[in-house]
């Protein structure tokens, strides 16, 4: 019986913060919690993931913030799948992820969180990807490239390498896959003329 009561919990909370906007920080909250026991989210039908997943994602196109528990909760969806990934939750997820910087204007809303979010996908998921880890890339490449030269943020800019260094682990043998490889490059020769331009005479 105690499989049913999960299987309910997880179903009743998707309902709850689906209608009852009052009831998301509270219930995000709950759920959280409940992500991080495996024999609880085991128990989790992958319909109500996927329906978690495609909510959160949308939730974090409109409330992108650091200190929002939105983004929380969808880092800890990312971490704590109840098991594989389906292919239709695959293609929503890349979605969500180019959705969400297609609407980012300024690099001052990249977040730790965020990058780690995409790096604890990509840990996870990456090497089912393909070419898909470029859709991706494709999409937050412009943004993250002037984050990464304009931060001062030491954790973030820590996971943006860590970022780097997991798309440059995917892209190896895919198509279009030396383009990423160019524009990270590109970024890191601007990092050093930017770093070695209050040095008189020093060339990197």
């Amino acid at each position: 019986m105690l499989h049913l009561t999960f299987k309910n919990t997880f179903s009743h909370i998707l309902d709850l913060i689906n209608n009852i906007p009052s009831f998301q920080s509270e219930y995000g909250s709950i759920l959280r919690h409940l992500l991080l026991v495996k024999d609880y989210r085991f128990h989790m039908r992958k319909k109500i993931y996927s329906g978690l997943m495609v909510f959160y994602m949308e939730k974090v196109v409109t409330t992108l913030t650091e200190k929002n528990n939105i983004l929380l909760t969808l880092h800890s969806l990312l971490e704590n799948p109840p098991g594989d990934f389906t292919d239709n939750l695959r293609e929503d997820i890349v979605k969500g992820f180019v959705k969400i910087f297609s609407n980012i204007r300024d690099e001052e809303k990249v977040s730790y969180k965020l990058i780690e979010c995409i790096n604890t996908y990509l840990l996870k998921d990456g090497p089912n990807l393909s070419c898909q880890s470029l859709e991706i890339h494709n999409a937050i490449q412009p943004v993250v490239s002037r984050c990464w030269l304009t931060t001062r943020d030491k954790g973030l800019k820590d996971a943006l390498v860590l970022y780097a260094r997991l798309q440059l682990n995917l892209v190896r043998g895919v198509t279009d896959g030396s383009l990423l490889v160019d524009q990270l490059l590109d970024v890191i020769c601007r990092e050093l003329d930017l770093s070695n331009s209050s040095i008189p005479n020093t060339s990197w």
